[in-house]
């Protein structure tokens, strides 16, 4: 031990004795594992002692690093950090777009009202709103606690949490105002819907009642009479406590029918307007001025309908209506014409009278000569009376060979075995019949003469009260006088 290491206290590290470095140009290399340690010189109390010193750990670099992990928890740091200014203002203009994207897909793919489509941005405002406060709640407890962001966060949700009860709110209003919208579009159909769903319910429905009278108005002026007077109808019958409309519709009922009576159509309700056109003369509603004008719409209605039934051949219902023209409204320019109809409605009555009942048909034929003598009708009816007719029947049991003949006689005389016999008719060889044509009209007696080998012999019948039976021959009908016996 020199004098350096007597100088030192006791326990301490004096040095370490280490090889002497070689040149590195010339010296071997050395492998870290087989190298000789350094020695440390520890002076003890009394003793010294040389110990190997701890080997340094080597550092080793290999050629390729592996790549470092981020920590766990960088990206929820991420969350934590400050959002620039142009990344908030597109997050809160982006918010914003989808709830008007909400919308107008609502309106444009789905077809739906503006009342749907803000419920539909509602939700989507009620859902945005709650996915911004959750991640400001996230954000917040990942660290972010600045004002500035608590306060953009809690105005963000307030403001998307209003829109969205807003809208909910605002719904009812949004149908009227789309009702609104669509009736002045002329859009009436959707317009009464948006009313429906606005609240709109009869009988009180004004705006609702509007609308139908707009509609049957504009139906009116195109000539679609039938749709506008059901519209019409429906809001005096249906909405018939709102207000103004309800006098507007009464007055469209009438120009309505007034209209289709004058278009002459073939659909026209008749009776339907002419009960309308009355009662509507007897109304309150109808003062003083309009009398003139719904006398000359009933006239005109009566005997349209009056036309009408003659081409349908219900000539007895086309003479009432007709008749209620010229006794009703004799002063109207349908008077006139209504007298003509009348008289060709009386021939047409006549005639199917003839078949199916001739005994009444006399009476028409009369009233038709007597009351319309100025019009072709009554004439050809005068001479219709005048005409004279035909007399069929038969006799039974008659002789063969020669056959009786048939006569009529204006005057006779049984006692005396005189009958003028004015007319004759053969007999049938086989069935007796016996037909007199164009008899003209009168009293006749009915008797047959047979000129046989024994001379001519006369038969003639007595009615049921003993008096000579006759035979009468009236206007328009053919008589049928039914068997007389030969016999007897």
């Amino acid at each position: 031990m020199d004098e350096a290491q007597q100088r030192q206290p006791a326990g301490a590290i004096v040095e370490a004795d280490t090889p002497p470095q070689e040149d590195a140009s010339t010296a071997d290399p050395v492998d870290p594992a087989t190298a000789p340690l350094p020695l440390l010189t520890v002076v003890a109390d009394d003793a010294e002692a040389v110990v190997p010193a701890t080997p340094a750990i080597p550092v080793v670099r290999p050629l390729e690093r592996e790549r470092e992990r981020p920590p766990r928890h960088t990206r929820r740091a991420g969350l934590a950090t400050p959002l620039s200014p142009w990344t908030a203002a597109f997050l809160g203009i982006g918010v914003f777009t989808v709830v008007g994207l909400a919308y107008s897909a609502t309106e444009l793919f789905a077809g739906a009202d503006w009342a749907a489509g803000a419920r539909i941005a509602a939700y989507a405002a009620f859902g945005l709103a709650a996915v911004g406060a959750a991640l400001a709640t996230l954000r917040f407890a990942l660290g972010r606690r600045a004002a500035s962001m608590l306060v953009l966060a809690v105005l963000l949700v307030v403001v998307l949490a209003g829109t969205g009860t807003a809208a909910l709110i605002f719904s009812p209003q949004l149908h009227r105002l789309q009702a609104r919208t669509l009736e002045q579009s002329g859009r009436f159909d959707g317009a009464i819907h948006e009313y429906a769903l606005a609240g709109d319910t009869p009988p009180s429905a004004p705006d609702t009642a509007r609308t139908y009278v707009e509609w049957a108005e504009s139906l009116l002026s195109q000539g679609h009479y039938a749709d506008a007077l059901a519209r019409f109808l429906l809001v005096t019958t249906t909405y018939q406590n709102s207000g103004a409309s309800v006098t507007r519709a009464a007055d469209g009922i009438f120009d309505a029918y007034s209209a289709w009576v004058a278009s002459g159509s073939l659909e026209v309700p008749y009776p339907d307007a002419i009960a309308y056109f009355q009662d509507y003369l007897n109304s309150t509603a109808c003062t003083a001025s309009c009398q003139s004008g719904v006398k000359d719409s009933l006239a005109r209605a009566s005997y349209q309908y009056g036309l009408q039934l003659i081409k349908e051949a219900r000539y007895a219902d086309a003479l009432t209506q007709l008749g209620t023209v010229q006794t009703h409204y004799p002063h109207s320019t349908y008077a006139a014409l209504g007298h003509t109809a009348a008289a060709t409605a009386y021939l047409g009555l006549g005639h199917q009278q003839l078949v199916s009942a001739c005994g009444s048909a006399v009476k028409t034929y009369k009233t038709l000569a007597k009351n319309y003598a100025d019009t072709p009708e009554g004439q050809q009816a005068k001479k219709a009376l005048a005409a004279p007719q035909n007399v069929t029947g038969t006799i039974t049991g008659f002789p063969r060979n020669p056959p009786p003949t048939a006569y009529l006689s204006h005057t006779a005389d049984p006692i005396a075995f005189f009958f003028s016999n004015d007319y004759h008719a053969a007999l049938d060889g086989k069935s007796g019949a016996f037909t007199f044509t164009s008899i003209p009209q009168g009293t006749y007696f009915l008797d047959a003469v047979r000129d046989g080998s024994g001379g001519t012999s006369t038969k003639y019948w007595f009615a049921q009260d003993g008096s000579l039976y006759t035979v009468r021959v009236g206007p328009l009908c053919p008589v049928a006088l039914g068997a007389f016996p030969y016999a007897g």
